[in-house]
Protein backbone atom coordinates (compact mmCIF):
# COMPACT_ATOMS: atom_id res chain seq x y z
CA UNK A 1 0.00 0.00 0.00
CA UNK A 2 1.62 3.34 -1.21
CA UNK A 3 1.22 6.21 1.24
CA UNK A 4 0.68 8.78 -1.55
CA UNK A 5 -2.58 6.69 -3.16
CA UNK A 6 -4.22 7.03 0.82
CA UNK A 7 -3.36 10.66 0.74
CA UNK A 8 -4.47 10.97 -2.69
CA UNK A 9 -7.55 9.17 -2.18
CA UNK A 10 -8.80 10.53 1.50
CA UNK A 11 -8.74 13.28 3.50
CA UNK A 12 -10.02 11.88 7.17
CA UNK A 13 -8.01 8.95 8.67
CA UNK A 14 -9.92 7.38 12.11
CA UNK A 15 -8.31 4.76 13.80
CA UNK A 16 -9.79 1.91 16.22
CA UNK A 17 -6.95 1.99 18.98
CA UNK A 18 -6.58 -1.26 20.50
CA UNK A 19 -4.81 -3.48 18.15
CA UNK A 20 -4.29 -0.34 15.50
CA UNK A 21 -2.23 2.05 17.49
CA UNK A 22 -1.36 0.29 20.57
CA UNK A 23 -0.64 -3.61 20.63
CA UNK A 24 -3.03 -4.38 23.64
CA UNK A 25 -5.63 -6.79 22.72
CA UNK A 26 -4.30 -9.65 24.34
CA UNK A 27 -3.63 -7.45 27.14
CA UNK A 28 -6.72 -6.32 27.66
CA UNK A 29 -8.50 -10.35 26.35
CA UNK A 30 -6.16 -12.02 29.64
CA UNK A 31 -7.07 -9.23 32.09
CA UNK A 32 -10.94 -9.43 31.78
CA UNK A 33 -10.57 -13.17 32.32
CA UNK A 34 -8.25 -12.85 35.26
CA UNK A 35 -10.91 -9.97 36.39
CA UNK A 36 -13.68 -12.41 36.49
CA UNK A 37 -11.60 -15.38 37.47
CA UNK A 38 -12.35 -14.36 41.44
CA UNK A 39 -15.96 -15.71 40.69
CA UNK A 40 -14.48 -19.22 39.76
CA UNK A 41 -13.21 -20.70 36.62
CA UNK A 42 -16.03 -21.27 35.24
CA UNK A 43 -17.44 -17.51 35.24
CA UNK A 44 -13.89 -16.68 34.43
CA UNK A 45 -14.01 -18.93 31.11
CA UNK A 46 -17.74 -17.76 29.95
CA UNK A 47 -16.79 -14.25 30.50
CA UNK A 48 -13.48 -14.72 28.53
CA UNK A 49 -15.59 -16.77 25.84
CA UNK A 50 -17.93 -13.56 25.54
CA UNK A 51 -15.13 -11.32 25.21
CA UNK A 52 -13.37 -12.89 22.45
CA UNK A 53 -16.66 -13.41 20.51
CA UNK A 54 -17.39 -9.64 20.98
CA UNK A 55 -13.87 -7.89 20.46
CA UNK A 56 -14.77 -3.95 19.27
CA UNK A 57 -17.59 -4.17 21.70
CA UNK A 58 -17.68 -1.28 24.95
CA UNK A 59 -16.68 -3.00 28.64
CA UNK A 60 -19.79 -1.32 29.64
CA UNK A 61 -21.99 -3.87 27.69
CA UNK A 62 -19.70 -6.60 28.40
CA UNK A 63 -19.51 -6.14 32.08
CA UNK A 64 -23.45 -5.71 32.54
CA UNK A 65 -23.74 -8.68 30.10
CA UNK A 66 -21.77 -11.01 32.53
CA UNK A 67 -23.02 -9.81 35.47
CA UNK A 68 -26.74 -10.24 34.04
CA UNK A 69 -26.41 -13.90 32.34
CA UNK A 70 -23.93 -15.49 33.88
CA UNK A 71 -23.91 -14.26 37.79
CA UNK A 72 -27.33 -13.37 37.23
CA UNK A 73 -26.95 -10.04 39.16
CA UNK A 74 -28.29 -6.46 38.13
CA UNK A 75 -25.92 -4.32 38.97
CA UNK A 76 -26.90 -0.92 40.40
CA UNK A 77 -25.25 2.14 39.02
CA UNK A 78 -23.01 2.81 42.05
CA UNK A 79 -21.84 -0.52 41.94
CA UNK A 80 -21.24 -0.28 38.24
CA UNK A 81 -19.44 2.90 38.21
CA UNK A 82 -17.18 1.27 40.99
CA UNK A 83 -16.36 -1.86 38.79
CA UNK A 84 -15.72 0.38 36.15
CA UNK A 85 -13.40 2.19 38.01
CA UNK A 86 -11.33 -0.61 39.48
CA UNK A 87 -11.37 -2.33 35.84
CA UNK A 88 -10.02 0.79 33.95
CA UNK A 89 -7.01 1.92 37.06
CA UNK A 90 -5.66 -1.39 37.00
CA UNK A 91 -5.74 -1.39 33.09
CA UNK A 92 -4.28 1.40 32.26
CA UNK A 93 -0.88 0.92 33.84
CA UNK A 94 -0.40 -2.20 31.44
CA UNK A 95 -1.43 -0.30 28.60
CA UNK A 96 0.89 2.65 28.97
CA UNK A 97 3.97 -0.05 29.14
CA UNK A 98 2.62 -1.55 25.84
CA UNK A 99 4.37 -1.52 22.60
CA UNK A 100 2.83 0.38 19.28
CA UNK A 101 1.57 -1.28 16.62
CA UNK A 102 5.00 -1.42 13.80
CA UNK A 103 5.03 1.72 11.91
CA UNK A 104 2.38 3.54 13.28
CA UNK A 105 3.87 6.48 14.77
CA UNK A 106 5.76 6.57 11.62
CA UNK A 107 2.19 6.92 9.79
CA UNK A 108 0.55 9.80 12.28
CA UNK A 109 3.67 11.68 11.59
CA UNK A 110 3.70 11.44 7.55
CA UNK A 111 0.05 12.13 7.85
CA UNK A 112 0.14 15.34 10.03
CA UNK A 113 3.14 16.63 7.35
CA UNK A 114 0.64 16.63 5.52
CA UNK A 115 -2.52 18.18 7.18
CA UNK A 116 -4.48 15.25 7.11
CA UNK A 117 -7.47 14.91 10.09
CA UNK A 118 -7.34 11.98 12.37
CA UNK A 119 -9.69 10.78 15.31
CA UNK A 120 -9.66 7.87 17.29
CA UNK A 121 -12.94 6.08 17.56
CA UNK A 122 -12.71 2.91 19.89
CA UNK A 123 -14.64 1.22 22.20
CA UNK A 124 -11.90 1.88 25.10
CA UNK A 125 -13.56 4.30 28.06
CA UNK A 126 -12.64 8.06 26.60
CA UNK A 127 -11.07 9.24 29.84
CA UNK A 128 -8.89 5.99 29.36
CA UNK A 129 -8.11 6.97 25.75
CA UNK A 130 -7.25 10.75 27.21
CA UNK A 131 -4.63 9.32 29.73
CA UNK A 132 -3.35 6.63 28.00
CA UNK A 133 -2.39 8.68 24.17
CA UNK A 134 -1.27 11.86 26.47
CA UNK A 135 1.25 9.52 28.47
CA UNK A 136 2.32 8.08 24.88
CA UNK A 137 2.86 11.76 23.64
CA UNK A 138 0.08 11.00 20.76
CA UNK A 139 -1.75 13.66 21.40
CA UNK A 140 -0.47 15.73 18.69
CA UNK A 141 -1.61 13.56 16.18
CA UNK A 142 -5.35 13.41 16.62
CA UNK A 143 -8.28 16.10 16.03
CA UNK A 144 -10.25 14.49 18.78
CA UNK A 145 -10.92 11.16 20.91
CA UNK A 146 -14.27 9.45 20.72
CA UNK A 147 -14.37 6.76 23.22
CA UNK A 148 -17.78 4.77 24.72
CA UNK A 149 -19.72 4.55 27.19
CA UNK A 150 -21.08 6.17 23.55
CA UNK A 151 -21.25 3.17 20.39
CA UNK A 152 -19.08 3.79 17.65
CA UNK A 153 -21.67 4.87 15.71
CA UNK A 154 -22.90 7.69 18.06
CA UNK A 155 -19.53 8.77 18.13
CA UNK A 156 -19.05 8.91 14.25
CA UNK A 157 -22.16 10.96 14.15
CA UNK A 158 -20.66 13.16 16.31
CA UNK A 159 -17.55 13.57 14.43
CA UNK A 160 -19.78 13.66 11.30
CA UNK A 161 -21.52 17.36 12.70
CA UNK A 162 -18.81 18.55 14.00
CA UNK A 163 -16.21 18.37 11.64
CA UNK A 164 -18.28 18.01 8.56
CA UNK A 165 -16.47 15.00 7.61
CA UNK A 166 -17.41 13.75 3.80
CA UNK A 167 -17.51 9.54 4.26
CA UNK A 168 -16.01 9.39 0.38
CA UNK A 169 -13.16 11.24 1.80
CA UNK A 170 -13.47 8.91 4.87
CA UNK A 171 -11.06 6.02 5.89
CA UNK A 172 -11.30 3.74 9.31
CA UNK A 173 -8.38 1.25 10.24
CA UNK A 174 -9.96 -1.64 12.83
CA UNK A 175 -8.75 -4.96 13.70
CA UNK A 176 -11.98 -6.72 14.60
CA UNK A 177 -15.29 -7.93 12.54
CA UNK A 178 -17.10 -5.18 14.53
CA UNK A 179 -15.03 -2.96 13.13
CA UNK A 180 -15.45 -3.64 9.57
CA UNK A 181 -19.81 -3.65 10.35
CA UNK A 182 -19.10 -0.24 11.89
CA UNK A 183 -17.47 1.07 8.68
CA UNK A 184 -19.69 -0.25 6.50
CA UNK A 185 -22.90 0.69 8.19
CA UNK A 186 -21.41 4.77 7.88
CA UNK A 187 -20.43 4.15 4.36
CA UNK A 188 -16.76 4.63 4.86
CA UNK A 189 -13.83 2.66 3.79
CA UNK A 190 -12.00 0.01 6.09
CA UNK A 191 -8.54 -0.98 5.88
CA UNK A 192 -7.97 -4.35 8.33
CA UNK A 193 -5.18 -3.94 10.44
CA UNK A 194 -3.55 -7.48 12.00
CA UNK A 195 -4.48 -10.97 11.28
CA UNK A 196 -7.73 -11.02 12.97
CA UNK A 197 -9.64 -10.40 8.98
CA UNK A 198 -6.89 -11.42 7.08
CA UNK A 199 -8.92 -14.65 5.66
CA UNK A 200 -12.01 -12.54 5.72
CA UNK A 201 -13.92 -12.86 2.25
CA UNK A 202 -16.13 -9.32 2.77
CA UNK A 203 -15.59 -7.67 -0.36
CA UNK A 204 -15.62 -4.39 1.20
CA UNK A 205 -12.91 -4.09 3.06
CA UNK A 206 -10.39 -1.92 1.45
CA UNK A 207 -7.16 -3.76 2.25
CA UNK A 208 -5.62 -5.35 4.32
CA UNK A 209 -2.19 -5.04 6.24
CA UNK A 210 -0.10 -6.70 9.02
CA UNK A 211 0.51 -3.37 10.58
CA UNK A 212 1.57 0.14 9.05
CA UNK A 213 5.06 -1.17 8.20
CA UNK A 214 3.95 -2.36 5.18
CA UNK A 215 2.89 1.36 3.93
CA UNK A 216 5.17 2.49 1.25
CA UNK A 217 6.75 6.09 1.55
Amino acid sequence: MKFSYLTKNFEIFIFDFDGVIVDSVDIKNNFFHKFFLEYGAEIGNLAYKYHIQNLGISRYEKIDFVYNNYLKKKLNPNTKKKILENFSNKIIASIQVADFIRGIKNFLINLKKKNKKCFIISATPTDELEKIVKFKNLNGFFLKLYGSPKKKVQNYNELLNKFNIIPNKTVYFGDTLNDLQFAKQKNIKFISIGKNLIENSDDYMFTSLIDFGEIVY
